[in-house]
């Protein structure tokens, strides 16, 4: 694609590899293999296509619903980087540098819901979110003249840190199906994120698993990543101001239905 060979996205291969020429453009074409087995350009037409106004220069997205099973599939794994309040066009959540905001409940995702759509059409939904995710960033990029990346808010709300030997076979084949394709995101779309923010875990999860993730994690991700208890929201709004963040975090936004979940697990418990 264009935006494959764009300098911006050689600066994010340049930038992973700590501006190694030789290392990057292994990277870069090892990248441009996956891009091709996974029919990545393909998906970067249809979302282009579909996003005229935002790629012809206009400030929202037209379309964040690609495919048919895309409203389905966001009802199960919900995730949030856009303003609620409309159905188009869609208004980015921007931290104060510009980057983009997005919010992900990894505690509440429904792996059974999830494979009565299919976990072949969540795979494809998982591709085009992040391809979507990175053509914005580079469209984003160019506009201002720096890189801008992902400012992800990751709540851990319901969230079992500890495996599952006993857990259902459609749960394991979900997250293997989630973490195959994660490990192709960050082949493909290397120097993404700006900052993760883990949030409302337990405070005693907090502070026994914070130095654990981040001693297992490389030192480049580690200092990435903010790891909090439910006491988190002063953290959050240093980078993200109320207007692009939901009422449950402080914000001014209505909260997404994500947090109907958190809410309907809760009382489940």
């Amino acid at each position: 694609s264009t935006e494959a060979a764009d300098d911006i996205r050689i600066m994010r291969f340049l930038g992973a590899n700590k501006w190694d020429a030789a290392a990057a453009a292994e990277e870069y074409v090892s990248s441009l293999k996956s891009r091709k087995a996974k029919g990545l350009d393909a998906l970067r037409d249809e979302i282009v296509a579909k996003n005229p106004g935002f790629f012809g220069g206009k400030e929202e997205l037209d379309c964040i619903y690609v495919h048919g099973t895309s409203k389905a599939l966001q009802e199960v794994n919900p995730r949030t980087f856009t303003d609620v309040r409309t159905e188009g066009p869609y208004r980015l959540l921007r931290d104060k540098r510009g980057n983009l905001v997005v919010i992900e409940c990894v505690g509440v995702v429904d792996y059974a819901a999830i494979a009565a759509v299919g976990f072949e059409p969540w795979t494809k939904e998982f591709f085009t979110f992040n391809e979507l995710r990175v053509l914005v960033l580079d469209e984003l990029s160019r506009r201002c003249g720096k890189l801008l990346l992902t400012n992800t808010v990751m709540d851990m709300s319901h969230i079992n840190m500890m495996p599952n030997p006993f857990a259902p076979k459609v749960e394991k084949d979900g997250k293997a199906a989630a973490k195959a394709s994660s490990e192709v995101t960050k082949e493909v779309y290397p120097t993404t994120t700006f900052r993760n923010y883990m949030v409302n875990l337990s405070e005693s999860t907090a502070k026994a698993a914070g130095p654990l993730i981040k001693a297992l994690v490389p030192k480049r991700s580690a200092d990435k990543l903010k790891i909090f208890g439910p006491d988190f929201q002063s953290a959050l709004h240093e980078d993200v101001d109320c207007a692009n963040l939901p009422q449950r975090y402080g914000g001014e936004l209505p909260d997404g239905i994500q947090f109907k979940l958190i809410d309907a697990k809760g009382k489940k418990k």
